[in-house]
């Protein structure tokens, strides 16, 4: 096994016809401002380290940041119970193999997300199955689909 010095770990979305491509209407893309600065309003930027786990990166602070925006319980989600249940539901929890971002997205739907105080990020254990606690903590977002409405 070749070890990674810095992790990237996306794989491509397999295809789905359910998928549909959001196209902003015009009326939307002319009152636009010229740029927007969120850094403000962002979670700290995680470190993923030298694991494959960059969905999890990802979605874990698009995730954190709804909760902030929408001014719900604000916690750190567990990056590393999130890259592991997103490999459980790919089937292949040892192996740091990356992930789909439409699996992690997934994962967040159906397992929840724990807090990191719960589940730290250690990259030495992402093999490991989290507790019980951490399923019994994780929240589920609340008015997230991913299907657009017309």
């Amino acid at each position: 096994m070749t070890t990674r010095t810095q992790g990237y770990g996306w794989i491509p979305d397999t295809p789905d016809p359910r998928d549909i491509k959001y196209s902003a209407p015009q009326a939307v893309v002319f009152y636009l401002p010229p740029k927007v600065d969120l850094r403000t309003q962002l979670p700290p930027v995680y470190a993923q380290g030298s694991i494959g786990s960059c969905t999890a990166q990802s979605i874990c602070a698009a995730f954190h940041f709804c909760q902030m925006k929408q001014k719900l319980y604000n916690f750190a989600p567990s990056r590393l119970f999130t890259y592991y249940t997103t490999r459980d539901i790919e089937g292949n929890v040892y192996e740091d193999s990356g992930a789909m971002l439409r699996d992690t997205i997934k994962s967040i739907n159906k397992f929840g997300a724990c807090p990191e105080s719960i589940w730290p990020y250690d990259i030495a254990k992402f093999t490991l199955k989290p507790t019980v606690t951490c399923y019994d903590t994780a929240s589920r977002p609340e008015g997230v689909t991913s299907k657009l409405k017309a």
